[in-house]
């Protein structure tokens, strides 16, 4: 996780996608 993923308001959508597959 970089400083750039907060920034970004898509972060936590990309953990949860990646998480859920």
């Amino acid at each position: 996780m970089s400083l750039h993923c907060v920034q970004h308001a898509t972060c936590p959508v990309v953990v949860v996608r990646s998480t859920v597959g």
